[in-house]
């Protein structure tokens, strides 16, 4: 006595470790769920704000820019534009002696001109005008940059050819003699100067600091973190506070859609685009979403936390209360496998007053019913398949039309009018067939031969517009299937798939064995079902009464008998695809007649 007390406090005490280390798995898996779908859901409505914050801080961004680069525009088309401006230039190309004098009075009355325009324009730096021949009519350069050469114009020339008089932007790295570099990035905005009768007259050139920019772009930058990328109506990277180029490529940030997130040097940024109907400009801005990311990371960390203390406490209280759980725990853990042995007569006793006691009650009770609960289900479920079956063949059962068909067949034939008699005869043994009892299993052979007389007659209504295919391998003419299988799947492709389709309609039948398993495929180039309406065809969900009500024989009949008269893994495959077609795979387990036709393989 005295050695087998310790064995059964260890026997306890193993349980209650046991259960101790359940409860501590279920709290921190609990815990650690918890605290990541708070994380999840905390950082989506965060990205979720902040897209559209940002989507809308750049949008507003762009706008004053748009404002900006307007004004631009209008300044250049009253250089452009102005008369006396488009005078000056053409006299400048004149060769005679007593116009060198004219020009450079000329000259003089244009610098009081521009230098006025200019004002209107602070971040101008240099302006220049060109004739034709490239000669230098009017220059205002800053000490920003150094004189524009000539071979910096003629790369600016060569990009105006072939445009219209508009402007063309480009950033460019011009010589200054006030950078510790040797050299400045500049925005440069040139146009060919035309008249109103699109007659080429000069070249303008006009130079603007990148403040011209920067000004209008500085609120879309958070902390060190926030990057801007302005593309202008080539497309053409114009101007970027990014100072390394390669993280990421320009192409990837035009296909970007409005707010998108891209991991950019292993973290994640937040991306926005913008474009501007009036100017074509589009405005690109990220920024970093890590410290974000961190910050809401804090939710998993409390919830670890709190699952711990929660275990601790956990086994505090298992430790006090096992001794009072486990006694009876123990006796219903022996009737329940007393009762999973087929005893269903066992009886546990109650010696608590409590929830406990309740269970065992309701164990008592559930084991002196059960075996009566598990006859009426099994027959219920018997009756209930004779049931369905028997309305199933209740919907094929017309007699009289058999005979009425029959009848007129006659009539037709004695009057030599063989074609109608044909389709007639069709018909009447496609009744003929529906009206033998649906619980006979048939051949592939004579199912497809009714599909065939069902054909027939569609062909006789859409002449030369319906074309059919039917194949079946040699080794499956004599498999068994229930009867009525395919009628219903091809009577849903005129019904349906061909709804909407005039001419070339096509429908192909297939039959074949795949293992031991007998497949039938139909498939048709109608209209085809999106995936989302498939899905619900093949639902084998009962419905409600009125969907019940509206429904013929069809996919959903053709999927109950199969259930109801094979079973798992057999049934149906649907593919299709809007606009291309459908096809429609019965999966039949391969049974074929043997010599005595008693028995089945």
């Amino acid at each position: 006595m005295a050695q087998a007390q310790p064995k059964g406090f260890r026997s306890r005490r193993s349980f209650k470790m046991k259960l101790i280390a359940s409860l501590s798995a279920v709290i921190l898996i609990v815990f650690c769920l918890s605290g990541y779908i708070s994380y999840r859901i905390h950082l989506d409505i965060f990205e979720t704000e902040l897209s559209k914050q940002f989507a809308k801080a750049n949008e507003q961004a762009l706008l004053r820019l748009e404002l900006r680069i307007q004004d631009i525009y209008r300044i250049s088309d009253y250089v452009v534009f102005n008369p006396y401006v488009e005078e000056i230039i053409m006299n400048s190309m004149s060769e005679r002696d007593d116009a060198k004098y004219q020009q450079y009075l000329d000259r003089i009355e244009l610098d009081e001109l521009l230098n006025k325009v200019k004002l209107d324009a602070p971040q101008l730096r240099s302006l220049y005008l060109y004739n034709l021949n490239g000669q230098p009519i009017y220059t205002n350069n800053s000490l920003a940059v150094n004189i524009l050469g000539d071979e910096k114009y003629r790369i600016i020339a060569a990009n105006l050819e072939g445009t219209d008089g508009g402007i063309v932007w480009d950033r460019v790295a011009l010589p200054s003699s006030v950078e510790e570099s040797g050299f400045r990035d500049v925005i440069v905005a040139s146009r060919l100067m035309k008249t109103p009768h699109l007659v080429t007259y000069g070249v303008m050139v006009m130079i603007f600091d990148e403040t011209l920019f920067s000004k209008f772009l500085t609120s879309l930058k958070e902390k060190e973190t926030g990057r801007v990328y302005l593309f202008d109506p080539r497309n053409q990277l114009l101007y970027t506070d990014e100072p390394q180029l390669d993280r990421i490529a320009a192409t990837d940030l035009l296909d970007l859609r409005q707010t998108d997130i891209l991991t950019v040097d292993e973290n994640p940024h937040l991306f926005t685009k913008s474009r501007s109907e009036e100017i074509f400009f589009s405005l690109v801005s990220s920024v970093s979403l890590k410290d974000m990311q961190e910050d809401s990371q804090k939710i998993v960390e409390v919830a670890v936390y709190s699952a711990i203390l929660s275990i601790i406490l956990a086994w505090i209280l298992v430790t006090v209360t096992s001794q009072q759980l486990l006694r009876p725990l123990k006796l219903l853990m022996r009737g329940m496998q007393q009762l999973r042995q087929g005893n269903f007569e066992t009886h546990i006793e109650i010696q608590t007053k409590d929830e406990l006691a309740l269970i065992g009650q309701s164990f008592n009770a559930m084991a002196a019913n059960i075996n009566s609960l598990i006859h009426e289900v099994y027959e219920r479920q018997l009756n209930e398949r004779e049931a369905e079956l028997k309305a199933l063949q209740a919907q094929l059962n017309p007699h009289f039309l058999y005979n009425t068909l029959d009848t007129i067949y006659w009539e037709l034939y004695l009057k030599d009018d063989m074609e109608t008699a044909k389709l007639v005869l069709s018909l009447s043994e496609i009744l003929r067939f529906a009206l033998e009892p649906v619980n006979e299993m048939i051949t592939v052979k004579d199912e497809i031969h009714q599909i065939e007389n069902y054909l027939n007659i569609q062909k006789a209504r859409l002449k030369d517009d319906l074309q059919t295919v039917i194949r079946i391998d040699e080794d499956v003419e004599h498999c068994l299937l229930i009867r009525l299988l395919l009628q219903p799947l091809v009577e849903n492709v005129f019904v349906h798939a061909f709804r909407d389709k005039e001419l070339d309609k096509f429908i192909e039948i297939h039959a074949y064995r795949h293992a031991d398993q007998l497949r039938i495929e139909i498939t048709d180039n109608g209209c085809g079902i999106d995936s989302d309406t498939a899905e619900q065809i093949m639902l084998r969900s009962a419905g409600t009464a009125e969907q019940q009500r509206r429904e013929r024989l069809g996919v959903k009949s053709v999927l109950r008998r199969i259930d109801l008269v094979y079973g798992a893994p057999y049934g149906l495959e649907l593919v299709s695809g809007l606009g291309t077609g459908t096809t429609m795979k019965l999966i039949l387990p391969y049974q074929t007649e043997t010599v005595d036709k008693g028995e089945q393989r």
